[in-house]
């Protein structure tokens, strides 16, 4: 018999994101933070990569007439978000990448993409954020965070050092700091800052700003 893949449940999860990422919560409540002062009333909000549904879950009662849509690649991970928000009629769910969704061209007010996309190639983030450029509104807004590439050596070498520093305190050991960030350019592919406002650019945003950065996370917000 085939076991179904065991994840934790999303407290556990989260928690553990919050020691491993730096400024993790923070990138949740900015990027909603973007959405209520860019001025418009959300019919439909897109959150994809959407995980254990920490955004939808702490924010959705700041968006009474707001449906949202959360899609996760994995199963696990939408049926703990499924759990979580316990039977909400304002959300349904979607178990695809974001290069896959299938929602209407022009039919999305919001998306937030938050530490999801580092996962692709740049070629795949690229079809990823044009497929969010597709199903937005014009005059929509895509909000997302994700782990960048310094410009420099230099830059590379102290971040990465404030990393793991910020990792041994959070209580991981040498080794496992050292293992977690062997993932850089071999489990996630970085770019720079520069290398993604002009690919979100190239999709065809109009305006593309940065909105946080931390560490190796950066936040950027896509007006179509």
């Amino acid at each position: 018999m085939i076991m179904a893949a065991k994840f934790p449940s999303p407290e556990k999860y989260d928690k553990n994101a919050i020691v491993t990422v730096p400024r993790y919560s923070e990138f949740h409540n900015e990027a909603v933070n973007v959405v209520k002062n860019f001025g418009i009333k959300p019919r439909i909000w897109l959150d994809t990569g959407c995980g254990t549904a920490k955004l939808v879950h702490d924010h959705i009662d700041e968006f009474p007439d707001t449906e949202f849509v959360l899609s996760d690649p994995t199963r696990g991970m939408i049926d703990i978000a499924k759990d979580r928000m316990s039977g909400n009629k304002r959300c349904s769910y979607v178990t695809k990448a974001t290069d896959e969704l299938m929602f209407g061209s022009e039919s999305v007010d919001v998306i937030t993409a938050i530490l999801c996309h580092h996962y692709y190639d740049e070629g795949g983030r690229q079809k990823a954020e044009e497929n969010c450029y597709r199903m937005l509104k014009k005059g929509g807004i895509y909000v997302t965070v994700e782990h960048t590439a310094p410009a420099t050596e230099e830059g590379f070498t102290i971040t990465r050092a404030r990393w793991k520093e910020m990792l041994v305190k959070a209580g991981r050991t040498e080794e496992e700091a050292e293992d977690h960030l062997a993932r850089y350019n071999c489990s996630f592919f970085p770019i720079t800052i520069e290398a993604h406002v002009r690919q979100l650019k190239d999709c065809g945003f109009s305006i593309v700003e940065p909105f946080i950065m931390s560490y190796f996370q950066v936040g950027f917000y896509a007006i179509k």
